[in-house]
């Protein structure tokens, strides 16, 4: 057997000070000689896709491919590539993912010059028309939330630096891929498998989608939509204090219902969303920094975790209960230590 540990970029601090990894774990060294090709690196959640292996993955429910890419060395003179969306020429369409970008919004708007002469590749970056969900190419971020994905339904052009997933015929709507790819499934594939680099097509084409089943898509696109007409709201139903609660109750609801169509052993799935432990989460209009609150160890659900009998149960109730000791037993204490001290 081998030990493989990392340490994350967070917890650089707690390796100098006392060589704590933030990561470790034994690993079979026959794992690394199988081939010549073999890869060195261990994926933290290597038991959670080992787990989902033999499912269907995202090629099986949509088509994923970059947007098109702009001639450079070989622009004819003259010829111009993007322009402000006021400009009377062009295409309506997306450029680059904007630093503040939030899952529920949109990239800014801009002129793309769609004609032949100007593009050196299309792929997937002509308009449909048909709502389809944009992921950013570059990560957003250095550590597990990577991804950020916008629901564009007007299905407008885009450039290579999106990636455009379109539903396939006969499978479940741009609403329901967009909850997938938002998720913490996708985010943990991307961070595992990608790294610090640019978005693979072919890695994100391999990555573990939940069965078909109307039992789960139909709740997960019912969160998905009403954490987004939350997250989207001008604040007049909510007063100040209470909108962003009411909107990270709904972004959990979304995360349980995708977690709950994969179906992980409640032990794969805390492994899952420990690794956004202390991770801040950009742009989901509230504050995230993870699922579970310190101190609890146990293997629960997410779906269990943020549910009324959860609350109301003996586990919630500890948790949640002040630490306090009775008079009388510190008396106790004290008498026991002042006789031990005579002796």
């Amino acid at each position: 057997m081998l030990w493989c540990r990392r340490v994350r970029e967070r917890g650089m601090e707690a390796f100098k000070e006392r060589l704590a990894f933030s990561w470790e774990r034994q690993v079979p060294q026959c794992g690394f000689v199988e081939s010549a090709g073999a890869d060195l690196r261990v994926p933290e959640c290597d038991e959670v896709w080992a787990y989902l292996s033999t499912g269907r993955t995202l090629h099986d429910l949509a088509s994923v491919a970059k947007g098109l890419d702009h001639k450079g060395k070989t622009l004819p003179a003259g010829c111009w590539t993007v322009r402000d969306e006021s400009a009377q020429t062009g295409v309506l369409g997306y450029a680059n993912v904007n630093e503040d970008l939030a899952i529920c919004g949109e990239p800014s708007l801009i002129k793309l010059n769609l004609e032949p002469r100007a593009v050196l590749s299309y792929r997937n970056g002509k308009p449909t028309g048909k709502p389809q969900v944009l992921l950013n190419y570059a990560p957003v971020a250095r550590e597990a939330w990577k991804l950020k994905a916008t629901l564009d339904e007007k299905g407008r052009a885009l450039t290579s630096r999106f990636v455009a997933i379109r539903p396939k015929p006969g499978g479940p709507g741009a609403l329901y891929l967009w909850a997938i790819m938002n998720s913490p499934v996708a985010n943990a594939f991307a961070y595992d498998h990608l790294g610090k680099r640019d978005i693979r097509i072919g890695t994100m084409r391999k990555m573990p989608v939940p069965a078909r089943s109307p039992a789960h898509e139909t709740p997960i696109e019912q969160a998905a939509l009403r954490y987004r007409q939350l997250a989207t709201s001008a604040g007049p139903l909510f007063s100040g204090a209470s909108a962003p609660d009411a909107v990270k109750r709904a972004l959990l609801e979304m995360d349980a219902a995708v977690l709950g169509a994969y179906d992980l052993p409640p032990r794969l799935e805390r492994q899952l969303l420990d690794l956004f432990a202390g991770v801040e989460r950009k742009g989901v209009g509230c504050e995230f920094r993870g699922y579970y609150p310190p101190g609890l160890d146990a293997y629960v659900p997410l779906h269990e975790l943020i549910s009324e009998d959860y609350a109301r149960s003996t586990l919630g109730r500890f948790r949640e209960a002040p630490r306090t000791v009775s008079p009388d037993v510190l008396a106790a204490l004290r008498t026991a230590a002042e006789a031990y001290g005579e002796e």
